[in-house]
């Protein structure tokens, strides 16, 4: 079985649980946001955490997150201001903090954007789904401009032109029939999502490995596929805040 092969099943397996999720459970989206942040964290503690102390230092972190956010963010803080001075095993734990946050912040955003929209909210893993399979398919068998040939190699204009275009048209053809701020969220995502995969591009890059797991074959990891959400969400989730959006 090609690469390929794999890779459309595993989408289409992946798809069809989601669907279920958010249109036939009633707590189904809660369960997807916070089950797939504990996925994406727990991929992350594997990569950036090799010994035991430090990912039990990990699920302390996440415990005193939801206990209370206001003080591990401003430890958080605090980290990546002193982290040139720190020594290999603070980085480490640097590492770790930062993935609690990658792994937790977008789909929280997510959640928070489902008690506006229900379960229109979908639409928003629609547009990402077509921006990054628009991207793949069209760089892979036309791109010939490398976007960024030191972050990854294999990313092109061409492809990334595709997924913009295609995800604005489809936002646009949206807009008639869902009542949510669907162009703009197609904005967003359209440009957005290219910087949030190169973003795990370049920490794959500084980690010196290809797939952050194997976990989704044909795809690599979870953090491989949701790579796309991670500055989107939040992203829109804070303009619903400041512009007041329905």
């Amino acid at each position: 079985m090609s690469n390929l092969t794999l890779r459309l099943i595993t989408a289409i397996i992946g798809i069809i649980l989601i669907t279920l999720l958010h249109f036939f459970w009633e707590n189904g989206i809660l369960f997807f946001s916070i089950g797939l942040s504990f996925l994406l964290f727990t991929e992350g503690l594997f990569l950036v955490a090799p010994s035991k102390g430090l990912r039990i230092l990990g699920w302390l972190s996440l415990i005193l997150l939801w206990w209370n956010e206001k003080t591990i963010a401003l430890v958080f803080i605090l980290f990546i201001i002193a982290a040139p001075f720190m020594n290999a095993s603070l980085r480490g734990l640097w590492g770790v903090w930062w993935f609690l946050f990658y792994a937790f912040v977008p789909w929280f955003s997510y959640y928070q954007l489902s008690t506006l929209w229900g379960n229109k909210v979908f639409m928003l893993l629609v547009l990402h789904w077509v921006a990054d399979t628009a991207a793949y398919f069209v760089g892979k068998f036309f791109g010939r401009h490398s976007l960024a040939p030191t972050i990854s190699p294999k990313k092109t204009w061409e492809g990334a032109i595709a997924g913009i275009g295609l995800t604005l048209a489809i936002a646009i053809i949206a807009y008639a029939y869902f009542a949510i701020p669907i162009l703009i969220a197609g904005a967003i995502i359209a440009i957005f999502s290219i910087l949030g995969d190169l973003t795990e591009s370049w920490i794959k890059r500084q980690l010196q490995i290809k797939d952050s797991s194997q976990w989704l074959p044909g795809h690599g990891g979870f953090l491989d596929r949701f790579d796309s959400f991670t500055i989107t969400l939040p992203l829109l989730a804070l303009l619903t805040q400041v512009l007041s959006l329905p």
